[in-house]
């Protein structure tokens, strides 16, 4: 990955856990704040980890509660 840019890595690493689907995300937000490093994280480095975990977290956030607050089951 020698002709990538960090913010490229994020985005990669951002793309491929979104493709595994809402599952993988909730699990891979998980080992990433228990201090694990994820499979879709390992080529990012310590700073660009939390932003990748900071992003998980705000996506997921938008499937996890409806407009009425109520949890949202379709993800």
């Amino acid at each position: 990955m020698s002709g990538t840019t960090r913010e490229e890595r994020l985005a990669q690493a951002l793309e491929v856990a979104c493709r595994a689907g809402c599952q993988s995300v909730r699990a891979e937000i998980q080992a990433l704040s228990r201090g694990e490093v994820s499979a879709s994280a390992r080529a990012l480095d310590d700073t660009l980890r939390q932003r990748f975990l900071d992003e998980l977290r705000s996506i997921m956030a938008v499937y996890d509660l409806r407009e009425d607050g109520e949890q949202d089951d379709t993800c």
